[in-house]
């Protein structure tokens, strides 16, 4: 393009002088020696992915012209993000239990078993034979207050001895369950409780058959120190039963 725009002057001038016929006279016409530069725009091409600057400098040499593309894409970044996956965890291995283990867990059972079914009946034993020891000292108290009381308020010594006789079964009923308390007793301590009233009704109870026995030829002097018997033991009867019901 740049040779033929220079040409043209000189084309339309021998065409000038032929037509006009005779000799031809061809100006001088000057060519310019130096071809000018040109700069070609830079060309922006958009790719799918990345934009990249195209810088296309062209130099001209030839009255033809060359040009030269120089294209640099940028570089584009990945990023890759990994997620670390857990390692599996090895299964827990299973112990078998020895089965010495289960015979001991087995005895341990028994015995506790046996030791609950042992405090059940000694709970048992013991609320039965406070309740029986209860009877007994209701009894021993009958004994003191309202039997001996009978017994000495009778007018003669006939009919005393004769109330007393009468109360005589009772009063060996009440010492043969005192004496099965204190051998059958849950404990030492019941046991020397019921060991303790049986000994002080027992010594009430010799105290009335002596009185109640005494004879017509029987002098004043017996006759005190009989009913003086009788009162210590029913002084040491009803101390030890109001002791104990104090404690309870």
């Amino acid at each position: 393009m740049v040779a033929v725009a220079l040409l043209a002057p000189v084309m339309a001038v021998t065409l000038a002088g032929c037509g006009s016929g005779g000799d031809i006279s061809i100006p001088n016409i000057t060519i310019p020696t130096t071809i000018p530069t040109f700069t070609i725009p830079t060309i922006t091409t958009s790719a799918a992915t990345s934009t990249a600057p195209v810088t296309s400098p062209a130099t001209r040499t030839e009255a033809t012209g060359t040009v030269t593309i120089t294209r640099t894409a940028a570089p584009s970044t990945t990023t890759v993000t990994s997620t670390p996956t857990a390692a599996p965890q090895p299964a827990a291995a299973t112990t078998a239990v020895p089965p010495w283990v289960w015979i001991v867990l087995a005895l341990l059972v028994l015995a506790l078993l046996a030791l609950i079914v042992w405090l059940v009946r000694r709970s048992r034993a013991r609320a039965d034979w406070d309740r029986r020891m209860g009877q007994a000292r209701r009894n021993a108290l009958w004994v003191e207050d309202a039997l001996v009381q009978q017994v000495m308020a009778r007018a003669s010594t006939a009919e005393a001895a004769a109330t007393w006789q009468a109360a005589q079964p009772r009063l060996m009923t009440l010492d043969e369950s005192l004496y099965a308390l204190s051998t059958n007793a849950p404990d030492p301590e019941r046991a020397a409780q019921a060991t303790q009233l049986r000994s002080r009704l027992g010594g009430l109870v010799d105290a009335m058959g002596a009185d109640t026995n005494t004879g017509r030829d029987a002098s004043v002097d017996d006759l005190r120190a009989r009913r003086s018997a009788v009162w210590r033991a029913r002084t040491d009867l009803r101390s030890w039963l109001d002791a104990e019901n104090a404690r309870r």
